[in-house]
């Protein structure tokens, strides 16, 4: 099998202004590809496009009609698009019964509706040319049951199944699709979790290191080269994905003590 090269591809990474969408657009165009960055908030995105020396392209991933045209922006001016990198997404924890309606529909709107804008977007021209590889992030609170993630593990939970569904139809027409599983990671969007996350919550999240960025993009470029289906960046994730029956039966009682300790804290 012939070795990935970067040079030269046309990389589009949503969410690229910050956070593990930047990291991955750094390390993309540092290995030779075209870069398009495409995020909502301009001051960020231009900044951030920049400093990578990538095209900025604004959108809103919740709106269908922008993405599009950001879309068909970044076709313009660097090419067809050989690699997706979907990393937009935010979290906003808070118990099942205290969260307001709005913010079920809000992360459902943003991290799974902004999922299927994205790729509806990108993937026509993709399985016209019969080439592409795409990663979408999920979560790995869509694959162990932590208090304080009902809303924001449902919703990536949904852009896990989505992504596997969708590949299973673009295989065939020469695109892989993957779904990056990422742990806690030292970005902004985790510093403004922190600010609301319940007692619980933080104290599980306390129990694990949170990854670096750089770490975390390092391995989705590893796994766009591989044309890996699922990208994870820690040994628990990576185990409950493969053997959930076993792992998940154990971790429940885990995570409920830790819980019940931290709200009889206060």
């Amino acid at each position: 099998m012939t070795r990935w090269q970067w040079d030269g591809r046309h990389v589009l990474v949503t969410g690229g202004s910050e956070g593990i969408g930047n990291a991955v657009a750094t390390a993309a165009r540092e290995r030779g590809a075209r870069v398009s960055i495409l995020g909502r908030r301009a001051e960020p995105l231009a900044s951030a496009a920049a400093r990578i020396g990538a095209l900025a392209v604004r959108a809103d991933v919740t709106d269908s009609g922008a993405v599009s045209a950001a879309v068909a922006t970044a076709i313009e001016t660097n090419g067809p698009i050989d690699v997706l990198v979907h990393c937009a997404g935010a979290a906003l924890p808070g118990r099942f019964l205290e969260v307001a309606e709005q913010e079920f529909a809000d992360q459902l709107r943003l991290n799974h509706l902004g999922t299927v804008n994205v790729l509806r977007a990108v993937l026509p021209a993709m399985t016209e040319r019969r080439a592409g590889r795409v990663v979408v992030t999920s979560s790995t609170a869509a694959v162990l049951p932590v208090p304080g993630y009902a809303a924001y593990g449902a919703a990536k939970a949904a852009v896990a199944l989505l992504a596997a569904v969708v590949g299973a139809e673009v295989e065939s027409r020469g695109v892989r699709v993957g779904v990056l599983y990422p742990p806690d990671t030292k970005t902004p969007g985790f510093d403004a979790e922190n600010l609301r996350k319940p007692p619980e919550t933080a104290a599980i999240s306390a129990g694990i290191a949170p990854q670096s960025p750089e770490r975390v993009a390092r391995i989705v470029l590893r796994g766009v080269e591989r044309g890996s289906r699922t990208i994870t960046a820690d040994a628990l994730t990576r185990v409950v994905l493969t053997v959930p029956g076993i792992v998940l039966p154990m971790m429940r009682p885990v995570l409920a003590r830790i819980a019940r300790r931290a709200i009889a804290r206060g």
